[in-house]
């Protein structure tokens, strides 16, 4: 008998204290103030969108919202903050006057009466023109790169002559063979044959080439989507000049005037000119078209410099045409 009221008494305990902690996290969740900074929006070269959302207010009405930024590791009301705006639980808000080439990490806030709550780190680097690592291709050919925004480019047009599993890339005999009735045809030229333009302007590929499975970018490396040029794009767009701060300086490999280059993106574009379908080579000096990755039937996205021009611009072109390659890194250096 003395064991069984033992055992109640320990069971009616226990049961109490599983109620008062139930009760207690019920409490604690209502009166929990959460924030979270969910994205970094958009980064231009001088610029940075951030949102973040407000998870729960606690029970308390919102009196400040925003983000805070630092170069230091979770940053505070006590660093630089700005509102966040919004009639809803998420907001936003962008920054600008970042110096380039410097790190900078934010944290969303949120205030009121129960007091203030932190979102989780973001950092960002506004990157412009500043060395990335080297690579080098199947083919031994060494590659320089620079970091632009949250992307890393090569710095030269690629000039392999294999995949990456090291097979051969196909090439025509003659140089000038009219390809125009091949259905999917995967090949790579040098401009009209000279060998002393290859290290200059690299080679020129077809879209199927481009596509093929076996990949034609070295390990770590691809042929950039379209997103990722609208990415590089943003970024340099502030001033509506993005071509000028892509071209390289100078008439050494432009046509006169080569207007506005100033190549202060470092992504140092160069005019490799075509292969069109029916064996003619054109355009070295007057422009470089670069291919963008992905699926298509008849035609493919590229984008392209003119020299008489500022713009960065994009279209597409048939698929058949041999134009040059730019590669950008795997992944997002943030």
């Amino acid at each position: 008998m003395i064991m069984q009221n033992r055992i109640r008494i320990y069971l009616m305990a226990t049961l109490v204290l599983i109620m008062t902690h139930l009760y207690s996290c019920k409490k604690d969740s209502e009166a929990s103030l959460a924030v979270l900074t969910t994205r970094m929006n958009k980064i231009t070269q001088s610029t940075a969108t951030f949102s973040g959302y407000l998870l729960n207010n606690g029970g308390a009405t919102i009196t400040g919202r925003g983000f805070c930024l630092s170069t230091n590791h979770n940053p505070t009301i006590s660093d630089d903050c700005i509102a966040g705006y919004s009639n809803t639980t998420l907001f936003t808000n962008t920054v600008s006057g970042f110096p380039p080439n410097i790190t900078y990490y934010v944290r969303s806030f949120a205030r009121n009466s129960k007091g203030i709550a932190y979102g989780n780190e973001q950092s960002f680097t506004l990157w412009i023109n500043t060395p990335g690592p080297n690579v080098t291709d199947i083919d031994g050919n060494s590659y320089s790169s620079v970091k632009i925004g949250t992307q890393v480019w090569m710095v030269q047009n690629l000039r392999t002559t294999k995949y990456r599993n090291g097979d051969l890339i196909g090439t025509t005999t003659p140089d000038t063979l009219d390809i125009r009735n091949e259905n999917t045809p995967k090949y790579q030229w040098i401009y009209k044959g000279y060998e002393d333009k290859v290290a200059i302007y690299g080679r020129l590929y077809t879209w199927y080439a481009v596509s093929d499975s076996r990949n034609i970018a070295p390990l770590g490396w691809h042929v950039p989507l379209y997103n990722e040029w609208a990415i590089l794009f943003d970024y340099l767009n502030e001033q509506y000049i993005p071509g000028a701060k892509l071209k390289e300086t100078g008439t050494t490999h432009w046509i006169k005037p080569n207007t506005g280059a100033d190549n202060s993106s470092g992504f140092t574009g160069l005019p490799g000119g075509e292969r069109e379908v029916d064996g003619a080579f054109n355009y070295i000096g007057y422009y470089g078209k670069w291919w963008s990755a992905g699926d298509y039937n008849v035609d493919a996205w590229n984008q392209y410099l003119f020299y008489d021009s500022n713009d960065f611009s994009g279209t597409y072109v048939m698929n058949k045409l041999g134009i040059s390659v730019r590669c950008v890194k795997d992944y997002l250096f943030i």
